[in-house]
């Protein structure tokens, strides 16, 4: 490779150069950028332990762009539950993907561990397990990055954020992508997050409307089965010519069937556990509202720039709200007043314009 300038270039895309010993300035871009050339090969490896859920996946995506951009001369390879390659591919968020193993024994773990003749630079961990922690040391990348919340001990990391002093305001809990981002500030990031949604090449069907009732990883999530019948009743009575599809993980099928049992097939149609989490994203592209309860799903769907409304109740919004800029409205007492959280939902659904709730601001 050959650079304009000469040697000091090449000691900084070779990673040579004494200051990137510091782990403060990893993330960054911080000498002699304005000799390099406009466009840098991407031949530094930057690894990333994804989340296991896929709402969490989905709030690293701006993180992922940030550290892009703040170093143009890395590539990101993400390490994921093999069902989120096609779907984390496909959305452009990375350079590769490695497929984490099954257990941390067996054929599995022993072909993930080969990734280490691979020589990665570094490994953010963006989990918070003894296992993820296991697999980025297995890997033997000499950095590896995360968050070590209080009381836990993650002496596999060759450094972690302590958010002790920082991860509240004013007394309030921030949300778990401004902590990530705190993290990744503390390594060096220097890159405002881009919150645009990813939206795809899809044509919207003005009368396909799709709700999500199960939540994977917290049943107690879920809505009440009986109030997705009743908004799906007053849904039909705005709007005869609706179509509500049913949507979420195989796990999920016994809700969607009770659900589904009680109408025309031609006007409820089940697709829940029948697509994958890419096919999904390409049905989630072409409804006019998505509405579900806390779930990966929805997160997902405000990614899409999909309008949505998100139902809460056990759970508060304040940590884990979609956050991406596309039309959003949470019902936060959606499970205390099921018959207004109905009218309010088709009061939003069949206005002519979707719009956003300043309510709902990200922070």
């Amino acid at each position: 490779m050959e650079l304009n300038g000469g040697l000091p270039e090449w000691l900084w895309c070779h990673e040579r150069w004494k200051t990137q010993q510091q782990y403060q300035f990893h993330l960054r871009l911080r000498y002699k950028r304005q000799s390099l050339p406009a466009k840098l090969p991407r031949t530094t490896k930057f690894w990333i332990r994804m989340p296991n859920w896929l709402g969490d996946v989905v709030m690293t995506f701006p993180l992922l762009d940030a550290i892009r951009r703040g170093r143009p001369d890395a590539s990101l390879t993400l390490l994921a539950k093999p069902g989120f390659q096609e779907l984390l591919l496909n959305l452009g968020t990375s350079d590769g993907f490695i497929a984490l193993p099954s257990g941390i024994e067996g054929n599995s773990s022993q072909a993930f561990l080969k990734h280490r003749r691979e020589y990665p630079s570094l490994i953010i961990n963006f989990a918070n397990s003894l296992r993820s922690d296991l697999e980025c040391f297995g890997l033997g990348a000499p950095r590896r990055y995360g968050v070590c919340l209080a009381g836990r001990k993650r002496p596999l990391l060759t450094h972690s954020y302590d958010p002790t002093h920082s991860h509240t305001e004013e007394g309030r809990e921030i949300h778990q992508v401004r902590l990530w981002e705190q993290m990744l500030q503390y390594f060096g990031l220097d890159q405002e997050l881009n919150l645009s949604p990813i939206v795809l090449p899809a044509e919207k069907n003005p009368a396909k409307i799709g709700i999500m009732p199960g939540s994977a990883n917290n049943p107690s999530k879920c809505w009440p089965l009986e109030n997705w019948k009743d908004l799906i009743k007053s849904i039909q009575s705005n709007n005869k010519e609706v179509q509500i599809n049913v949507f979420g993980a195989s796990a999920e099928a016994s809700l969607a069937n009770s659900i589904a049992s009680e109408f025309s097939e031609s006007k409820v149609v089940n697709r829940c556990g029948k697509t994958n989490l890419w096919q999904l994203a390409q049905e989630l592209s072409t409804c006019i509202w998505v509405i579900g309860n806390d779930s990966g799903g929805m997160h997902l769907s405000n990614a899409l720039g999909v309008p949505s409304i998100v139902l809460f109740g056990p759970t508060q919004s304040t940590c884990t709200k979609p956050i991406f800029d596309s039309p959003l409205t949470i019902l936060e007492d959606a499970f205390a007043s099921p018959t207004e959280s109905v009218n309010a939902i088709c009061e939003k659904v069949f206005r002519t314009e979707p719009v956003s709730d300043l309510s709902v601001q990200f922070n």
